[in-house]
């Protein structure tokens, strides 16, 4: 778990996953690992207004 995921979750944030880091360029494998945070985004934000 990263040190900064550690703190927010004792803070008592949710974190959603997955956890992505990107530097430089992103590759192909980065962009759709950055396409799969952004629905599991989506997905929380539908049904916290549902």
């Amino acid at each position: 778990m990263s040190q900064l995921k550690k703190i927010l979750v004792e803070m008592g944030h949710e974190v959603i996953e997955p956890i992505i880091s990107v530097k430089g360029s992103p590759t192909a494998e980065d962009l759709e690992r950055a396409k799969n945070l952004a629905k599991n985004i989506a997905s929380r934000v539908l049904s916290a207004v549902s």
